[in-house]
């Protein structure tokens, strides 16, 4: 049973701010309608969803040394999901800001 430790960790935003970077560093500053910001994340629920029916159903059978590789997989995957998922609630926030700005201030549209 795993309990929720409510992100006290900061290890964890950490390796979110790294899993970016390295995201950047592959792919570039990315950008992308909402469709295909939905086929990324799948994928990558996908992934993460492997990784967690293999530990749920093959976990007690490996070796040690095994068994510390997967929830190494898991983790990444994991973080990998959460990266993608802060970078989509902070672009839809974003966005939402721009179409309250646009509403009540005007902005050139070269500016904006």
């Amino acid at each position: 049973m795993a309990t929720d430790l409510q992100l006290k960790d900061s290890w964890v935003w950490e390796e979110v701010a790294c899993e970016n970077r390295r995201q950047i560093n592959k792919w570039g500053v990315q950008s992308h309608n909402i469709a295909e910001w939905h086929l990324i994340i799948a994928e990558e629920f996908g992934e993460l969803s492997k990784e967690m029916l293999a530990e749920h159903f093959e976990g007690d059978s490996y070796n040690p040394s095994d068994r510390i590789a997967l929830r190494s997989r898991l983790e990444n995957e994991a973080i990998q999901l959460a990266t993608l998922a802060m970078k989509i609630a902070e672009m839809a926030h974003s966005s939402k800001l721009d179409t309250i700005a646009k509403r009540y201030i005007e902005i050139p549209e070269s500016e904006g």
